[in-house]
């Protein structure tokens, strides 16, 4: 596809407390955080399968990076509108960490009392079985399930200590 000018990179997300954290950290190269869409709004747009949401919906907040020559290189990781990793990604711990914060999470066995860490990721599923492989030989035990990377308990530490502290507004993951 032919493409004029230079890639931006947006994100949009209801953790305003994020979104803040990352023009920080990134500033210059983002445009400061915007309201991007309210819970009314939302809820007039909303397709009738996801209208019953049971939360309700929240405040949207966005960040646009600046079109700058930088971005171009991640050109190759998007195929028709969808996000698609270029296979040689060197995986650090801190962008699994941003990848955690955005599609994971953890999940709790109230019989066990314990939790395990999840990734998720329907636009990566192919990539998933590589990934958990990669987590495997670093010694911290997962396994893949169709869209889905599941950390053991008993690895949940290990992984959680591999990415980090948490960012701000993901403390809770």
């Amino acid at each position: 596809e032919n493409r004029s000018g230079n890639q931006v990179i947006e994100v949009c997300m209801t953790n305003k407390e994020f979104v803040e954290y990352l023009y920080n950290r990134c500033y210059p190269f983002f445009n400061s955080p915007k309201l991007h869409a309210t819970p009314d709004y939302l809820e007039r747009t909303a397709s009738d399968c996801i209208s019953t949401n049971e939360g309700g919906f929240r405040h949207q907040y966005r960040i646009t990076s600046k079109a700058i020559p930088f971005f171009n290189r991640y050109d190759s990781w998007f195929d028709k509108d969808k996000k698609r990793w270029d296979k040689d990604v060197c995986l650090t711990p801190i962008r699994v960490k941003y990848l955690y914060v955005c599609d994971g999470g953890l999940s709790w066995n109230k019989d066990s009392h314990s939790a395990r860490s999840q990734i998720t990721s329907r636009t990566e599923a192919e990539w998933m079985p590589e990934l958990a492989s990669y987590f495997n030989m670093m010694g911290i035990d997962c396994r893949h399930y169709n869209n889905r990377i599941m950390f053991k308990p008993s690895s949940t530490d290990k992984f959680l200590n591999f990415i980090g502290s948490p960012v701000p507004g993901f403390e809770y993951k």
